[in-house]
């Protein structure tokens, strides 16, 4: 089962797969390009020319970006890898700086 959606149906495991499928080849530092893509191209049709470094990706991963659903499923897929990134790097600091010297 899906995560449900009230504006644009239900959210397929399919679509989680490949949307996941498509932030696998993403590199960290693109997750927010990306995600400020997704969420500008939700009010406005943004340019061939912006979306272009992300295409092939698209395109390997079977994403259609035309769909209102496989954007949405891209967006918050990107926006929970990113969430995990910048935690693993939280712990990783903490890890560096050592025990009862990280604040609360």
């Amino acid at each position: 089962m899906g995560l449900q959606s009230t504006t644009t149906g239900t959210l397929s495991d399919e679509l989680r797969l490949k949307a996941e499928n498509a932030i696998d080849q993403l590199k960290p530092h693109q997750y927010s390009d990306f995600i400020q893509l997704l969420h500008d191209e939700r009010h406005f049709s943004r340019s061939e020319r912006e979306w272009q470094p992300y295409e092939e990706i698209l395109l390997s991963a079977g994403v259609n970006r035309s769909s209102p659903q496989e954007r949405w499923q891209l967006l918050l897929s990107t926006l929970v890898r990113q969430a995990q990134v910048t935690r693993k790097e939280i712990e990783a600091s903490k890890q560096r700086i050592g025990p009862g010297r990280w604040g609360v």
